[in-house]
């Protein structure tokens, strides 16, 4: 579901671009506004009268597609879907502290549903609250109450990215300091949520990916916003912007799950494709109608690639499933007889001395490579 929110809010960033599109795709674009969840009501239209009447201004194109200037307008459905999760995480936790009762289902609930969802869904929508907090921090109107907590708000939000950041590559650093890995273990489990998805082993700094994205996110939407008036700088930051992150994906290789790694390259691909189509609207037929031959072609081929990256993120939560599922119904398969277990326990050593490299006379049910990972992230016997 993140990864599917995640990207529908990348391809709704392109309906803002200030740029003459054509019908066709200007309405398939327009689909995408479900990304900003105004299905859910807002919490702060019932506690201030003024909710209605008050505005500030915003760029054409994004008060169109219901962006005002407000961030509490924009964004305080997410506000109480937070509220609601914060307030399950907090109450699970009570019952499992306070009452003394102990219960795998209420960890699992806290777990899935408490401050850790807050902070993904706070990470795969932060295209909606960065494009709000610069449409607020922009315009100082402070005319009634409710101007004046939506302005407090997007500070805040301002803030606690520009933390979020710095206190990425702040852990980063202090593991790659570390020298006793009980330390790095111990950073590695606490801030576990930073960098999920990039941790190789207990022992070894996980890569700071995550603040690479929520960089290019800022970047891109600064120039989206601030460089409204001018599509084509917009439009080539785009581009510029997902080469750079396209080529640090293949070149770093973040992700431990070798299939994220390839579906998160392809994605990125077809991005790139998506934002040099993108980049001959205004560079090339800014003075076209809307009804050009030439504007419609155009506007199909991008809906095309829209669709094609849709496709290729419902087929990865497709494998991510049947992975699952059968991991779920497998009986034991790696299950080592004892010869095999004798087998790695010499082979354990034999790494720990330096006498064996590589993955030599790992079990066969085991792929090597995850099986090397496991025994030096001391993870294999608590697995099998």
């Amino acid at each position: 579901m993140m990864q599917q929110m995640s990207v529908i809010q990348q391809l709704l960033l392109l309906l803002f671009l200030n740029i003459n599109l054509p019908r066709n795709l200007d309405k398939f674009l327009s689909i995408f506004k479900v990304g900003m969840m105004k299905f859910i009501p807002n919490p702060f239209a019932w506690f201030f009268e003024s909710y209605e009447e008050d505005s500030v201004y915003s760029p054409p194109r994004f008060r169109k597609y219901g962006f005002d200037g407000l961030i509490l307008k924009n964004c305080g459905q997410f506000f109480l879907l937070f509220s609601i999760l914060a307030f399950i995480h907090l109450v699970t936790l009570a019952l499992t502290k306070l009452v003394n009762i102990q219960s795998k289902i209420l960890v699992k609930i806290r777990e899935e549903l408490g401050f850790q969802l807050i902070f993904k869904m706070l990470i795969n929508t932060s295209f909606i609250f960065l494009i709000s907090v610069l449409l607020q921090l922009q315009t100082m109107d402070f005319g009634s109450a409710f101007k004046v907590v939506s302005w407090s708000f997007g500070l805040i939000q301002a803030l606690t990215f520009s933390i979020l950041l710095g206190y990425i590559f702040y852990v980063y650093f202090r593991m790659k300091k570390s020298r006793k890995r009980k330390i790095l273990k111990e950073l590695l489990e606490k801030y576990a949520i930073l960098f999920e998805g990039f941790i190789v082993s207990k022992y070894k700094p996980a890569k700071p990916f995550m603040a690479m994205i929520i960089f290019k996110r800022i970047v891109s939407v600064l120039f989206i916003v601030l460089a409204y008036n001018q599509p084509r700088v917009s439009t080539i930051v785009l581009l510029i912007l997902a080469i750079v992150y396209t080529f640090v994906l293949l070149t770093t290789t973040p992700y431990v799950n070798r299939i994220e790694q390839i579906f998160q390259a392809i994605i990125e691909v077809l991005l790139i494709i998506v934002y040099l189509l993108m980049m001959i609207f205004p560079w090339a037929m800014s003075d076209l109608p809307e009804e050009h031959p030439s504007k419609i072609k155009l506007g199909w081929a991008v809906i095309s690639l829209c669709i094609t990256i849709i496709v290729v993120v419902q087929f990865r939560s497709l494998v991510s499933l049947y992975l699952i599922l059968k991991g779920i119904f497998s009986k034991d398969k790696h299950k080592l007889t004892k010869y095999q277990q004798t087998k790695v326990v010499k082979l354990k050593m034999g790494i720990k001395q330096g006498k064996i490299k590589g993955s030599v006379g790992l079990p066969t049910q085991v792929k090597r490579r995850e099986a090397f990972l496991n025994l030096r992230n001391n993870r294999y016997y608590e697995q099998h």
